[in-house]
């Protein structure tokens, strides 16, 4: 957990789990690694170039979910800017420091603590800090289907299908203005 962020909210999961928020160190790649490969698949999980890139880069963008009792980190949302106004494959792979769109990559929640309200409540807490800064316009992410209700729920509108291919399936643009 980076100690600059000790103003970490606090809070609890639907089955009680006591989670606090704070920006991850480029010191807990390792542990963001775990998480990304289990969460996705290896034709979409990002590769540890890429995330240590974002955490280097982008470090103010890549909030943490901590367990409070054990300051573990137990999942995270991690994104780059972007001068563009849409989310597109460019945005995957750069960090455009003086950019306006805030592009998700990674919204990761432990296997253990799924459906349990977490991934929602750490994207409102996400959302809430990034529509703070003054350089965010909008914070966008691709998304399958399946996952529709979880990004509605955290406040995000379907905008249509993305022209981003990445992996086997099709993915849908949603967004969020800041």
């Amino acid at each position: 957990m980076d100690s600059t962020d000790t103003a970490g909210c606090t809070g609890a999961s639907a089955a009680g789990a006591k989670v606090q928020y704070a920006l991850v160190g480029e010191n807990e790649l390792d542990a963001v690694m775990a998480l990304e490969e289990v969460a996705f698949p290896a034709d979409e999980a990002a590769s540890r170039d890429g995330m240590a890139m974002r955490l280097a880069q982008a470090g103010e963008y890549f909030l943490g979910l901590y367990e409070s009792e054990t300051d573990e980190l137990v999942g995270y949302v991690a994104a780059t800017l972007s001068a563009h106004d849409v989310l597109d494959h460019e945005c995957m792979s750069a960090h455009v420091a003086d950019g306006h769109t805030l592009c998700i990559h990674s919204v990761v929640v432990a296997d253990r603590l799924r459906r349990q309200g977490l991934a929602v409540a750490m994207l409102k807490e996400y959302v809430a800090r990034m529509a703070a800064k003054d350089n965010v316009r909008s914070l966008q992410l691709i998304a399958k289907e399946y996952l529709h209700d979880l990004y509605t729920k955290a406040g995000f509108d379907r905008v249509g299908k993305s022209d981003v291919v990445h992996g086997a399936d099709p993915w849908f643009l949603y967004k969020i203005d800041a």
